[in-house]
């Protein structure tokens, strides 16, 4: 077997039917990240028949002039349980980057570690590839752990929801409380729309204290690459501030009368006392609520006569597949949810268009601890029926031990290698 350059078109035709497939592993983020100063060349592994058997999509930078380190995005993409072609691969790659003045090669694969539950366990009737990690950790990859937060370059845990059946048999499946709060939010005044390459700066706005080192060009990288083959879009929630002002009120004053009901209730020596008492309980928690919220609206529709954009978000579509980027809404609409429909919405949309999959993108290994400050994220997600996969982690392979050494704990050598975070 030998190892070759691919043809962008080669590597793309060989990627989009690969199973640990992944848009970070196409030519189009290859010419994305070549805005932020990295290079990129597609690698194969090919047999004696020319088939290819391993390829990926490598990033690499230069280290103090001529000394280089390389970054396989989500890559390989390469049967790991094959240990005999992961071993070709690996060797073959060694030897061509050492010949090249690299200093080591950094991967990620989607390749799944563990999946787990909603309450957290492990699901013992799915995939666990502990086997892959030895095996890497055998050829000499250097494993950097299996990270509980955000430390590596790429989320280790990210929630996928997988789809099977219709739009409305999904919808179906979702808690009680996402569909709740879909219905409610439909019904405030809020409309869905998808924007263009004019909207970018107000995409920008409601995400950019999201992820501090991605700027405006950033985002208008992955528009002009990504849109071109149909894969990137932005969507937007407008608010009818009007609308949304007279439904804060009729379920405001909804609830002031029931809780009034309540209260005669309380007063009355009846045998299910306890149970009003408990209903009084949770129509004071949603009078809090709802005033909130209808405060909030009061100051937006006189702000905003005309409506406003509150939430916006970008996704990826590639392969029967939709990866949620980033998100952002204003805050002060928080409990009008309108990133819940956003969500719902794009979903409807695509699996109605056949999609499989929706990634819902990062979390954490404590996903389930509601006093982590990533609950609410998990929370939102697993109630839409997304389940948890932990990926097995990043690995360095370490080219030139004394220079590896040395160049880690350079503030230069961070700053260049987090310009690959997402």
């Amino acid at each position: 077997m030998r190892l070759i350059k691919l043809s962008r078109n080669e590597f793309d035709q060989f990627a989009n039917t690969h199973k640990h497939r992944s848009f970070y592993q196409t030519s189009a983020y290859g010419d994305l990240m070549l805005g932020q100063g990295f290079n990129s060349i597609y690698i194969g592994l090919k047999t004696k028949s020319n088939k290819i058997v391993g390829a990926s999509l490598l990033l690499y930078k230069n280290i103090r002039g001529t000394h280089k380190f390389a970054y396989a995005p989500r890559g390989f993409l390469i049967d790991y349980s094959d240990y005999k072609i992961l071993k070709e691969f690996t060797s073959k790659l060694k030897s061509y980057l050492k010949s090249n003045r690299f200093v080591f090669f950094k991967i990620d694969p989607p390749v799944i570690f563990k999946e787990h539950k909603p309450d957290g366990s492990v699901d013992t009737d799915c995939i666990n590839n502990a086997k892959a990690v030895k095996d890497m950790m055998k050829l000499g990859y250097k494993h950097l752990g299996f990270n509980t937060y955000f430390e590596g370059l790429k989320p280790r845990w990210n929630v996928r929801l997988k789809i099977e059946g219709s739009s409305a048999n999904t919808f179906n499946t979702f808690h009680p409380e996402i569909k709740d709060k879909i219905m409610v939010a439909g019904q405030k005044g809020f409309e869905v729309y998808k924007g263009g390459e004019k909207d970018l700066e107000k995409f920008y706005f409601f995400v950019k204290s999201k992820n501090k080192t991605r700027n405006l060009d950033y985002y208008r990288g992955y528009f002009n690459t990504f849109s071109k083959k149909d894969m990137f879009e932005l969507w937007f929630v407008k608010m009818d501030t009007n609308k949304l002002l007279e439904q804060e009120k009729n379920i405001y004053e909804k609830e002031v009368n029931n809780n009034s009901i309540l209260s005669r209730k309380m007063l009355e020596q009846t045998e299910d006392r306890a149970a009003v008492i408990d209903k009084k309980m949770e129509s004071d928690n949603k009078l809090a609520r709802y005033r909130r919220s209808l405060i909030a609206a009061t100051n937006f529709a006189a702000k905003y006569p005309k409506g406003r954009t509150v939430a916006a978000t970008a996704i990826i579509k590639y392969e029967k597949e939709v990866f949620f980027l980033i998100d952002g809404y204003n805050a002060n609409l928080k409990e009008s949810n309108p990133d819940y429909l956003l969500k719902w919405m794009i979903i409807d949309k695509y699996i109605k268009e056949g999609y499989s999959f929706f990634n819902l993108n990062g979390t954490t290994g404590q996903y389930k601890n509601p006093n982590s400050k990533f609950y609410d994220a998990y929370d939102y997600k697993t109630k839409m029926g997304g389940k948890v996969i932990e990926y097995i982690g990043e690995f360095d392979y370490i080219l030139k031990k004394r220079k590896y050494k040395s160049i880690k704990s350079l503030l230069m050598f961070k700053k260049m290698i987090s310009s690959a975070k997402e």
